[in-house]
């Protein structure tokens, strides 16, 4: 009896160290599996913005030259200035920067060029080297260019022209019309202000549309060629482009002469 007892104890014993053992060795497996997880998670956030943080800088500096562009027509310094404010911000951070290629005004006022640098380990442990990033940046600057040529219109600018759509005079009207229906043809078209507007079409009398500045919205009549404000008694009876279907909701019905299509 006694000898079952002493072997029953140290068969307990021995179950117990081994579920002792089975959880420290488990642990020893787990934990460098998870602290080599959360480095990994923490290099990439770190790289992430670092990355950032210089693109941010490479947009603000390029947003003040883009803006400068139309009384700038050269600016040699863009790429020096880039250095000194990247590495006077991040030069813990990065090293070895260099751009290249750098192009301005080029192509109708492009500006562009291809920048390098290398992202120092942000870990404290020296696992890896640093990492080389690349960048390409491209942007227009702001040249004032003005050509002597018709703006494009509104639809043109939309880019979204829908056969299915008409046109009706919402105060005056009570059919709807085609984009060349002779309704239409003959009241003022809206568009941008321009040297061109000035030179080949007459200011209204009543609404005195010659004192806004180039690039305010006017309506032009093709057929009288004067152009006028918004609030010009002319343009109240302004047409407006709707779908066919909503026209005719409103109550609106086809146009006898063009027949609405």
């Amino acid at each position: 009896m006694l000898k079952s007892m002493i072997k029953h104890c140290i068969s307990s014993k021995i179950i117990n160290f081994g579920n002792k053992g089975s959880v420290i060795v488990e642990g020893t497996i787990f934990l460098p599996v998870f602290i080599i997880a959360v480095m990994s998670v923490s290099f990439i956030i770190n790289i992430v913005s670092i990355q950032m943080q210089v693109n941010h800088n490479i947009a603000d500096e390029s947003l003040s030259l883009l803006t400068r562009a139309y009384k700038e027509r050269i600016a040699p310094e863009y790429p020096l200035i880039i250095k000194s404010k990247l590495y006077n911000n991040l030069n813990d951070k990065i090293k070895n920067l260099h751009i290249s290629n750098y192009h301005y005004l080029n192509d109708n006022g492009k500006i562009s060029a291809n920048i390098s640098y290398d992202i120092k380990n942000p870990m404290p442990i020296d696992l890896i080297g640093p990492m080389h990033i690349k960048t390409d940046i491209l942007f227009r600057g702001f040249i004032g260019e003005l050509r002597n040529t018709e703006p494009m219109s509104y639809e043109e600018l939309e880019n979204n022209y829908d056969d299915n759509e008409v046109y009706i005079f919402p105060k005056y009207g009570e059919k709807y019309h085609s984009k060349n229906c002779r309704c239409i043809s003959i009241f003022p078209k809206e568009k941008l202000l321009t040297n061109h507007i000035r030179r080949h079409c007459s200011a209204c009398k009543a609404c005195k549309p010659d004192d806004l500045a180039n690039g305010s919205k006017v309506f032009v009549s093709e057929k009288s060629r004067i152009y006028h404000q918004g609030k010009c008694s002319t343009v109240n009876k302004m047409y407006i482009k709707i779908n066919k279907n909503k026209a005719v909701e409103q109550g609106y019905e086809s146009c006898k002469i063009c027949g609405g299509t």
